[in-house]
């Protein structure tokens, strides 16, 4: 019992990793992967995971959030069961990657940030394979799509983006040696030119915020140099292939007349929405009067709006707000924005699309719950905590190695 959760913490993260094989041709072979691999390892040990991440406050507000939007399927105008049954597995599954996320970094959190550095270095390898793979067999200037599953040039664009994060948190540790530097350099330019191919313009500015607002609230010389100089690198090369430059700037001329078709068919049903299996495509009015079918709201906010009324809305807003506060006060606590701006990254990803209703796309285990999983474990390990002594108390119970590396890990993520 004792080897469980560090076999637990491999297969996690060997599931992880399994979320950039290219070569599987489809998405439901991850949640597969899931559900045969990483979710029989954790039934023995779910009790103390359970136990060690009940009394968080924003865990329960993601399962509010989550429940109401499954309620919300009941007052659809047409209810269909395996429609339903569906999106109930893939709440559930969430849910339970939110628990084993939060309560292994709680249980074993150097060695969970440890295998977060090695899946970086596999994701960035993965991308320039991706990348070689693509450009041999297509023009050099056709939009990079992806290759098996990750197919979606912004979902698998924004999965591949965080580790630009994590490359970049790392690159800026003192006294870190130089190969390592020049490893994790790599790795975040890499990623980069991997955003730059995609022409996803969403998971950009995404990144570019999500790296420059620490600065913006804590800022230092050095790493203001360093950014400069990759801003100038990046401007340079758009400069050198305007093509590229064309692409990110094109026009946007449908989004915003499907945000504001959504928001008329949302304000129907302010308080209680639509319902969550009603259906979320419209017809849109383009500015010169053509008509623009669409799927769906490309707006988070507004297809909580749609689908659950006022109080999916405002769950969704609370839960947000909560876990942005307990990231800052970690960040403020430790000097250490790594775990703020990957919710900042994730929140910004899904701000102008509408994939996290439950709808289980596979790329959202790492830009938006991974963040969120991480957000939990901090509100449960903040010292003045009112859930810190039952917390505690199950620290205690880990072995004596890993509960005396809690202090150095905090130390170690700290940014200079």
């Amino acid at each position: 019992m004792r080897d469980q959760p560090q076999w637990l913490l491999i297969v996690y993260y060997l599931f992880l990793a399994s979320n950039f094989l290219f070569l599987i041709p489809h998405g439901k072979l991850i949640w597969i992967l899931y559900a045969a691999l990483v979710v029989p390892l954790s039934l023995p040990v779910l009790p103390q995971l359970w136990q060690a991440v009940k009394t968080s406050r924003l865990f329960w507000l993601l399962l509010v959030y989550m429940a109401y939007l499954l309620l919300s399927a009941l007052w659809s105008p047409k209810f269909d069961l395996k429609h339903f049954l569906a999106r109930f597995a893939g709440a559930a599954t969430i849910s339970h990657f939110l628990l084993l996320t939060a309560a292994l970094r709680l249980k074993m959190p150097v060695e969970f940030d440890r295998y977060l550095k090695y899946l970086g270095f596999w994701v960035g390898c993965a991308a320039l394979m991706v990348i070689m793979i693509w450009y041999s067999t297509h023009p050099p200037d056709s939009r990079m799509e992806g290759l098996g599953y990750l197919s979606h040039p912004i979902r698998s664009t924004a999965a591949f983006g965080v580790f630009a994060l994590v490359a970049w948190h790392h690159l800026l540790q003192p006294n870190l040696h130089d190969s390592r530097r020049l490893g994790y350099g790599l790795v975040f330019a890499i990623v980069l030119i991997y955003i730059g191919l995609s022409w996803s313009r969403t998971v950009l500015l995404s990144l570019v915020t999500a790296l420059v607002l620490p600065l913006l609230i804590r800022p230092e010389r050095r790493i203001l140099t360093i950014l400069a100089i990759i801003a100038t690198t990046l401007l340079t090369t758009l400069w050198l292939l305007p093509g590229l430059t064309d692409h990110l700037l094109r026009a946007m001329p449908y989004r915003p007349y499907i945000w504001l078709d959504a928001l008329k068919h949302a304000l129907h049903h302010p308080w209680f929405g639509h319902g969550y299996l009603a259906s979320t495509s419209g017809i849109a009015i383009l500015a010169d009067g053509s008509l623009f079918p669409y799927g769906d709201s490309h707006s988070f906010f507004i297809a909580n709006l749609r689908s659950g009324g006022i109080l999916a809305l405002g769950l969704a807003l609370a839960t947000i707000g909560y876990a942005l506060c307990i990231t800052f006060r970690h960040a403020h606590s430790y000097r250490s924005f790594f775990h703020f701006s990957l919710l900042i990254y994730g929140i910004l990803c899904i701000t102008p699309n509408e994939w996290e209703l439950l709808t289980g796309k596979r790329e959202s285990w790492i830009f938006l719950w991974l963040p969120f999983g991480l957000a939990i474990s901090h509100e449960l390990r903040q010292p003045h905590s009112l859930f810190h002594n039952s917390i505690s108390r199950w620290m205690r119970s880990t072995t004596t190695a890993t509960s005396s590396s809690i202090g150095t890990d905090d130390m170690e993520n700290t940014s200079p």
